[in-house]
């Protein structure tokens, strides 16, 4: 659900970005093509080459699309109705794809906007573009509230403010930035480099079984925040190659830390 406040909030970011629609748009599919090369093969009749004319035109489409239905969030099933139906019977689009674009949607606008995509920024865009993609599809602590039920001893985490704010929130974030450091430094070895953290997670902490799965997402979505995080704060230098090293990097992490779950 998207308060006033966010409605007002997605509406001004894609009116001030407007004119740069054709650039944007293309960015977030050639970032979406290159991450994600499966996706590929619904542009096969296109030229998807950098600034091509096929993939920026396709590009200001998209980004325009995204812009039309924020204007009337509450009658997204009505308003892209057509969009639904051509993409589902007539280009037979897999659903998981709308949610890679909203990723490297997001990816995109942080490298544009910088700083000035704040966590609410990225929390009521996460919204839309989650709504948005749920539409055409039918069928971490800000940006995914339900994940805070992992850090009910963390104290006050009722807004982005207090999030933001909390010394144990900023403790367990360093963990965090020093494990990937970790990773980094044993990129040959990921795997055995997290057993021990793994085995943590699952038989000292003794989650729930069927927490396992909930967990993995947990993850995912962390792993999402880390890339718009960097996005933004490295802006138009986290260049396509780098997004996809780094995604290609974050799933080895994922699937290590979660390997005693399976």
């Amino acid at each position: 659900m998207l308060s006033k406040k966010e409605k007002e909030l997605i509406v001004d970011i894609w009116t001030q970005l407007t004119p740069y629609a054709e650039t944007i748009g293309a960015e977030a599919l050639l970032r979406m093509m290159s991450c994600y090369p499966g996706t590929k093969t619904y542009f096969r009749h296109l030229d998807t080459s950098p600034r091509s004319v096929h993939l920026l035109s396709h590009g200001r489409k998209v980004f325009l699309a995204l812009a039309d239905g924020s204007k009337d969030i509450d009658n997204l099933l009505t308003s892209l109705a057509a969009l639904q139906t051509y993409h589902a019977y007539q280009l037979r689009i897999q659903p998981t794809n709308f949610k890679l674009l909203s990723h490297c949607m997001l990816v995109t606008l942080a490298c544009h906007m910088g700083e000035d995509f704040t966590p609410s920024s990225h929390a009521a865009m996460d919204k839309f573009l989650s709504a948005f993609s749920a539409v055409l599809a039918e069928k971490c602590l800000i940006v995914y509230p339900w994940t805070q039920r992992y850090f009910g001893s963390f104290g006050n985490l009722y807004s982005a403010q207090t999030i933001i704010g909390n010394p144990l929130i900023a403790k367990h974030g360093a963990k965090i930035v020093h494990g990937l450091d970790r990773a980094l430094k044993n990129m040959d070895d990921i795997k055995n480099t997290y057993t021990e953290l793994s085995e943590l997670h699952s038989e000292k902490l003794h989650v729930d079984p069927d927490n396992f799965r909930l967990l993995a997402d947990c993850m995912t979505l962390l792993a999402d925040c880390m890339t718009v995080c960097i996005a933004a704060k490295m802006g138009n230098a986290f260049t396509i190659p780098i997004q996809a090293a780094w995604q290609k990097f974050m799933c080895v992490v994922v699937s290590a830390l979660g390997r005693q779950y399976h």
